[in-house]
């Protein structure tokens, strides 16, 4: 079925594409990978990105906030946080978990905690086990307001292999909590920085980049003043750029 429905979404989107007076995408990696796909380039094309401040996320700080202390008096250290869908090749959690397992080694007090659900998970806490960071490693499962474990990090990791662009970095940004990211399509475009971003699959990297920021005050308040300016970035009404951006196509 797959490689029949492959070919058959190509037309589609090649059509599209020749049929549509402006395209928009919400990073400039995925307007050259789609692009980049088809014969039939679009006459125009836009990029708006996503924005930092939807209105869930305004309305849901306040709450967070209250939240976050909470996690914090439950779970003691240094915490490193992950908030996503439980793959864990394609978010490359098992790059994650071996990278722990080097930052446990140098930082006998930091703490993993996984939230979010997916069908990974018992691959995931055997992976954990298997590296003899079990007790370490703390599988939240889905939170509503996962805002709130932002909030609370000490790093906030976002990973991936392949990224159009990451809501959950504009929500971490919104949080100004420490985040870093997979040097991958729309998350290099969001972080920008190369001291925010780390390389896929590369377990010595990430741990390294984990235990410079976890142990070096300089490094995080450097990193803090470039969220800071990424977060500005990200400021801004969608709906009115989504609105001023078909105006100008007619």
């Amino acid at each position: 079925l797959v490689p029949f429905i492959i070919p058959v979404l190509s037309f589609l989107q090649s059509f599209v594409y020749k049929k549509a007076d402006l395209i928009i995408f919400n990073s400039e990696a995925r307007r050259k990978q789609m692009t980049g796909a088809v014969k039939n380039k679009p006459v125009k094309t836009k990029l708006i990105y996503n924005n930092a401040n939807p209105s869930w996320v305004v309305e849901g700080i306040e709450e967070a906030q209250g939240e976050a202390p909470k996690i914090r008096d439950t779970w003691k250290g240094k915490l490193v946080v992950f908030v996503g869908n439980l793959f864990l090749d394609g978010r490359d959690i098992s790059t994650l978990l071996k990278a722990f397992k080097r930052v446990k080694d140098e930082i006998p007090e930091a703490l993993l905690i996984l939230v979010g659900e997916g069908p990974d998970r018992e691959e995931i806490a055997r992976l954990a086990r298997s590296l003899g960071i079990e007790r370490e490693v703390i599988l939240e499962g889905w939170i509503k307001n996962p805002l709130s474990y932002m909030l609370a990090s000490d790093i906030l990791l976002v990973l991936a292999l392949h990224e159009g662009f990451s809501n959950t970095l504009l929500e971490a940004l919104y949080c100004r909590a420490l985040v870093l990211g997979s040097r991958v399509g729309g998350i290099a475009e969001a972080l920008e920085y190369e001291d925010l971003l780390f390389p896929p699959k590369d377990e010595v990297a990430l741990a390294e980049k984990i235990i410079t920021f976890l142990n070096d005050p300089n490094k995080r308040e450097k990193a803090s003043r470039l969220i800071e300016e990424r977060r500005s970035r990200f400021l801004f009404d969608w709906t009115e750029e989504m609105m001023n951006a078909i105006q100008e196509s007619l």
